[in-house]
């Protein structure tokens, strides 16, 4: 089977000009939460897409409301309450695009989160990327959060400065919006985790990066909201995308990982959890690589 998944665009093509965010949502959900299947061997999917019409400039870096105020995570888009759009591609000072349709955005110099930039790994709340949103009434919005620990930016953290990979920690948190995402807050640690590695923050890690990072946007299927993950390797984490579900959104700590069989695994909190056995709590990947997009192919399942 060879799926093709054609990107429709247009006008509401979302570009800006230094940075062209194309993500082609290539993992397919079979029955997700069924039973064990006998495998069956079957020819690996493809994917190709092609982009239609003329691209639409949405914002340009030169407009930017500070240097850091560019984007630098994929563009996501939702609705709030009142059928007005938010445009969130944005740094870890974030900022949104408002319109009443993806044409009609405008970049918005009001800040709706920053980063809090806290020197402790435990908090898991250095430097902070809003990442993906759900919201079912436009009023109360989810995201999780791409969240990042730079060592090499805190005094006594760094073991390499010629290195700084090997002072880059990632975990994925969790932020909220009550006013139709004109805010984000995060609740405090260590409730505002949804997945860490169950290792902590080495000082002199000579491994290069590490930790989860970079959650795709949260698709509902049934009462399950699922979402990938992405992960370098690291001890019993092996490299890949991951695939977490919940049933509630709004509660970080009820994320389950896939486990190769079902969603079983729970994340621990390095800081916190007594953690025996850290292959209990590290995720199977689903492929191999990174991906930003999850997307659904209905008419095989």
């Amino acid at each position: 089977i060879i799926w093709r998944l054609p990107m429709e665009v247009g006008d509401a093509t979302l570009v800006a000009v230094r940075y062209l965010f194309w993500f082609l949502g290539f993992l397919t959900l079979l029955a997700c939460g069924a039973g064990p299947r006998t495998p069956q061997a079957s020819p690996v999917p493809s994917v190709s897409g092609s982009v239609i019409g003329p691209k639409h400039a949405v914002f340009d870096t030169r407009d930017s409301c500070e240097e850091i105020d560019i984007p630098d995570a994929p563009a996501r888009a939702f609705r709030d309450d009142r059928g007005i759009v938010h445009l969130i591609s944005t740094h870890f000072v974030a900022r949104a695009m408002i319109g009443p349709n993806l044409d009609g955005v405008k970049h918005d110099c009001r800040i709706i989160y920053r980063s809090p930039k806290d020197p402790d790994p435990s908090h898991f709340e250095d430097n902070n990327w809003l990442y993906s949103f759900y919201t079912e009434d436009g009023r109360r919005v989810a995201a999780l959060v791409h969240s990042e620990y730079d060592g090499e930016e805190i005094p006594g953290m760094c073991a390499t400065p010629e290195d700084t990979s090997n002072c880059w920690w990632n975990t994925v948190t969790f932020a909220e919006s009550v006013n139709a995402g004109y805010s984000f807050n995060v609740p405090p640690p260590p409730h505002n985790l949804v997945a860490a590695m169950p290792y902590r923050y080495v000082v002199g890690n000579r491994t290069g990066a590490r930790g989860y990072n970079t959650p795709s946007n949260i698709l509902k299927i049934g009462t399950y909201y699922y979402a990938l993950i992405n992960d370098w390797p690291y001890r019993a984490q092996k490299y890949g995308s991951c695939l977490i579900r919940t049933t509630d959104v709004f509660d970080p700590g009820s994320w389950r990982a896939w486990d190769g069989r079902n969603f079983t695994i729970r994340f621990a909190d390095p800081y916190r959890d007594s953690i025996a056995k850290p292959e209990e709590h590290v995720c199977e990947p689903v492929l191999a690589g990174g991906v930003e997009t999850l997307v659904q192919n209905i008419r095989h399942g």
